[in-house]
């Protein structure tokens, strides 16, 4: 089951154990970003996921 996931540079350490934890489930994780902590604007990390979530 594919299963996308984003977040803002607060949600970096979330975002690494969820997709841990969805993989070991079996899920493929299709990361969408922010891979770093460098302040970023989570409006385009939310436009990113609304977009993926449409084709998946």
């Amino acid at each position: 089951m594919p299963v996308a996931i984003a977040c803002d540079h607060g949600g970096i350490d979330l975002k690494a154990a969820l997709t841990q934890v969805l993989q070991e489930l079996g899920c493929q994780v299709l990361d969408l970003g922010t891979n770093s902590t460098d302040s970023v604007d989570y409006p385009d990390f939310g436009y990113a996921m609304g977009r993926v979530t449409d084709c998946l």
